[in-house]
């Protein structure tokens, strides 16, 4: 970001990004810019650089290597979730926090036979209503929206199931979350627990303001979970601010700067072991959208209460 540009950039305290990010968000339009790429180009060969830029204009070349490193972080997911479901018992019950309009990884979990219900979340209201439309339209209702069916054959690489269905099946419940305010805002998905596996993208460390309520929402996540059960956080590495992806992006929202060794602990701390991490690094660092070093995922085991 050039001195100019820093001029310009108004930097929103936690409580005013927590009151105004729903208004300016986009659910057609994210969806259609970060992953709407990838229905009409499947992309092939082998994946040399595991990165994803922020969003600006992508000449095609540029194109090519987002949609790529998309397909290579969302198998990385499917690759947790086969192992996590590989071993568990029937009937599992889900819990994705911060769902948002991107839900791939929960139809994808739909889909596997054991699981039996899972309970989707969202702070701001147009993102859960967006969900609760998905689930309640009829395919003849899905023209002019983001081709899920499409979607979910081509970068999930089945075409024999109907992820859309198995997710209105089995989608029990999109709840409202505020992760601003742990001791009430939890309150809806607590009810509804326990949990075998908890999920989460790119929210803990968007929703909560400091290290404190971060750790907190991991113990939270503890006592939502049955022991043996998995959490599965994907959030973005050493961040400390992003923009929106559409509307006002001269506004900059803070977050909460993580490290992997902070984490791995943290987890530890809060009565799971740490199965596994991946880190995908940024390689864009002087964006004006996020000063993030990439993203981390962590999948790890609950194995006491605290």
């Amino acid at each position: 970001m050039t001195d100019v540009d820093k001029q310009h950039v108004t930097t929103k305290s936690f409580t005013e990004s927590q009151a105004n990010y729903g208004e300016i968000f986009d659910q057609e339009g994210y969806l259609q810019q970060y992953y709407g790429a990838m229905l009409s180009k499947t992309i092939t060969g082998s994946i040399k650089n595991p990165l994803f830029e922020p969003s600006r204009e992508f000449d095609d070349h540029q194109k090519e290597d987002i949609i790529r490193c998309v397909r290579f972080k969302i198998r990385n997911l499917k690759f947790y979730i086969e192992h996590i479901l590989q071993d568990m018992q029937a009937p599992v019950k889900v819990l994705d926090i911060g769902t948002g309009p991107f839900c791939g990884n929960v139809m994808y979990i739909s889909a596997f036979e054991k699981v039996e219900s899972i309970i989707c979340s969202d702070y701001v209201e147009s993102n859960r209503n967006y969900l609760k439309d998905l689930i309640s339209a009829t395919t003849s209702e899905q023209k002019g929206r983001f081709n899920w069916p499409q979607f979910m054959s081509i970068v999930y690489g089945d075409k024999s199931t109907n992820f859309v269905e198995t997710f209105r099946e089995k989608c029990r419940k999109v709840s409202h979350v505020d992760l601003s305010c742990l001791s009430e805002g939890l309150s809806d998905v607590e009810s509804s627990g326990p949990y075998n596996i908890i999920t989460s993208e790119w929210t803990f460390s968007e929703g909560t303001k400091d290290l404190t309520e971060y750790e907190e929402l991991l113990k939270r996540c503890n006592n939502m979970l049955t022991v043996g059960g998995a959490l599965l956080v994907e959030d973005v590495l050493e961040e400390t601010f992003s923009t929106p992806e559409f509307g006002e992006i001269d506004i900059k929202y803070p977050s909460v700067w993580i490290s992997e060794p902070w984490i791995r602990d943290a987890m530890v701390r809060q009565g799971f072991v740490v199965e596994q991490i991946n880190l995908f690094y940024n390689n864009e660092r002087n964006s004006p959208h996020f000063d993030g070093l990439g993203e981390i995922f962590v999948w790890a085991t609950k194995i006491k209460n605290v």
